[in-house]
């Protein structure tokens, strides 16, 4: 399981390498969520940078782009990102398949979080965050 979050936490790492000239355009929010681990250790992997552009990273250096998300819904991410509610959970459940989120804001970590990846007991907030989030990924392909 500690394998998995290493693997986890190293393909972060290496795709934000990967796709550092993208974010050179970047204002003041950056999200990458997905999910991953298992037998293969596969990530699905998925980042929203502060224009709004939609990415998917296969693998470290495949980077796809995915489109653009509106004003209004970049608006209604940056409500659920800031709400007070979502500053106050503390969670990190690291499972055999694990999803996870993390957000930037002005290039510093502000939240981040793992939970098992069949979990559907999630804390309201970070339910309503992921769910926004697998929306604007699913609805582009």
């Amino acid at each position: 399981m500690k394998h998995n979050a290493i693997i986890l936490i190293l393909l972060f790492i290496t795709s934000s390498c990967s796709t550092k000239s993208l974010y050179k355009k970047q204002s003041d929010l950056h999200i990458v969520f997905g999910n991953g681990g298992g037998f293969t250790g596969a990530t699905e992997q998925y980042e929203i940078i502060g224009n709004g552009e939609v990415l998917k990273i296969s693998m470290p250096g495949d980077t796809i782009r995915f489109g653009k998300i509106s004003t209004k819904q970049k608006d209604y991410l940056r409500t659920l990102v800031n709400s007070d509610s979502l500053s106050r959970i503390g969670f990190n459940n690291y499972a055999n398949m694990t999803s996870f989120i993390y957000v930037k804001v002005k290039g510093k970590s502000v939240y981040g979080f793992h939970w098992n990846y069949a979990n559907s007991n999630l804390p309201h907030p970070l339910f309503k965050l992921d769910s926004f989030l697998n929306t604007l990924v699913k609805s582009r392909g």
